[in-house]
């Protein structure tokens, strides 16, 4: 039988220090820093051992509670709500894991007259509550009641004669007449899932101006010059041939906006960019480039704006491994344009699994040696969960949530993204750039930080370190 061997893996990461950078007076940036600065903020992960479950069967958990803003494990909280909601959105079961230092497991069983269908997995700390179901984890699994599992199998999203929605997103900002600006771009269907699509940008004038094309689920980018006095539009097909027309968004006279590009692994490139007209009303004018990162400060800089493009190099040693914001304001603390950006990991962990046999009879004992070592080579301790399915049954499944994708993407971004895990296999040549592509589209100006509620308020859940009753 061949098998397959699902592993969640959760090591300690470094902890990220906050700089005092060149700016003298920092009290512009507390306002939004400050709330939030002795606020303990939690996420989890549930591995579940598989995607699909029949009646019967049991729903094995691991769960692991971080720090949201370091995603070290974390002992804050020692319970851990988990509710299974039926597809008619009712909770059906529900129970209270003890976690200890982070860690915890349990089960749920399905019993045989449960109904086939797509269910929900919800997790949940009774702190978490505090901040709505902004950190809430959901998962959706597929039950079904039948000997046969062919039913749930879920096909892939194939490309049909449904209408294509297309979006257009300047980076790091509006467009602005005579900056030369990446454009990115996404495309979804009906449905919801990105679907491929090819086009033109056409001025005003109907002068074809530049063509375009995505690269993955519908995302993509190209460099864009709008002129002054010009309106823009796209037009172009769907890959089900479909056609489409978007204006792209109005065109300012002046104004900033900013570019974050790779330089190596340990530096990006922030450039701060406008036009010959923002200059001559703004000689000479100082801006502040802010980097933050779970909505906590991590380095700020100042720049001199004297040119079109003004290049600021920053330290990537600064930021924790995953999403940034970087924010461009003036000294009086008002913002004009920000940009999320993905901070690669600065270590890999390297997971080596060699099993006892290479095939298995059933029931069959199978032994494995584990080792999880770092870029030196040494080895690191390892909080690990490990599932075995058959490797035949999950096809459909592949490229969905796993424990990276979760943690640094997926809940930081709003919105559902699709095929998550694809950003994060190191198999994938195109990966960082497709990644970029999102965080430019989907990511604009939708990052999950920003939208979080007034931590200042009264908390009303407290964290709960044992078992809390009240009532009668």
């Amino acid at each position: 039988m061949k098998i397959a061997f699902v592993f969640n893996l959760m090591v300690a990461l470094l902890r990220f220090s906050f700089i005092n950078a060149q700016i003298d007076d920092q009290s512009i940036l507390l306002p939004d820093f400050k709330k939030n600065g002795e606020v303990p903020f939690e996420k989890v992960y549930l591995h579940l051992d598989r995607p699909y479950y029949s009646a019967g069967e049991d729903i094995w958990i691991k769960a692991y509670l971080v720090n949201a803003v370091t995603n070290e494990l974390s002992d804050s909280s020692n319970n851990l709500n988990v509710e299974l909601f039926s597809p008619g959105s009712k909770i059906i079961k529900r129970l209270i894991l003890r976690l200890d230092n982070g860690v915890g497991a349990g089960d749920f069983h399905l019993g045989d007259s449960i109904a086939s269908g797509n269910y929900v997995i919800r997790a949940y700390t009774n702190w978490m509550r505090n901040f709505g179901d902004i950190f809430f984890f959901k998962q959706e699994i597929v039950v079904e009641n039948q000997l046969e599992i062919k039913s749930i199998i879920q096909p892939d999203h194939q490309e049909n004669n449904e209408n294509v929605d297309v979006q257009f997103f300047p980076e790091g900002g509006p467009l602005i007449e005579n900056v030369y600006t990446l454009l990115g771009f996404k495309a979804v269907n009906s449905s919801g899932y990105g679907c491929n699509v090819k086009g033109h940008v056409f001025s005003s004038p109907g002068d074809t101006v530049t063509s375009f094309s995505s690269s993955h689920l519908g995302m993509g980018g190209f460099f864009f010059l709008p002129k002054k006095g010009l309106k823009y539009y796209a037009a172009g097909y769907a890959g089900n041939g479909i056609p489409f027309k978007v204006e792209l968004p109005a065109v300012s006279e002046t104004g900033y906006s900013i570019k974050v590009s790779e330089i190596n692994k340990d530096y990006f490139r922030v450039t701060i960019k406008t036009n010959q007209e923002t200059l001559d009303k703004c000689p000479l004018n100082e801006m502040v480039i802010v980097g933050t990162s779970h909505n906590s400060l991590c380095i700020t800089a100042k720049a001199k704006v004297r040119a079109i493009d003004n290049p600021v190099i920053l330290s990537k040693k600064e930021f924790p491994e995953g999403v940034a914001l970087i924010t461009l304001m003036d000294t009086t603390g008002k913002k004009y344009c920000e940009r999320a950006y993905y901070v690669h990991p600065k270590k890999n962990y390297q997971i080596t699994i060699i099993p006892d046999h290479e095939a298995y009879a059933p029931r069959q004992k199978v032994t494995l040696q584990i080792s999880v070592r770092d870029t030196s080579d040494n080895p690191v301790a390892a909080n690990l969960s490990i599932s075995v399915v058959d490797g035949n049954q999950i096809k459909s499944f592949e490229k969905k949530s796993d424990i990276s994708s979760y943690l640094l993407l997926e809940s930081e971004i709003r919105g559902y993204i699709e095929q998550p895990s694809f950003y994060f296999d190191t198999t994938i040549s195109g990966r960082y750039q497709a990644l970029d592509n999102l965080l430019i589209t989907q990511g604009w100006r939708n990052f999950i930080w920003n939208n979080l509620p007034d931590t200042v308020n009264k908390f009303n859940y407290p964290i709960e370190e044992g078992i809390t009753v009240s009532g009668r």
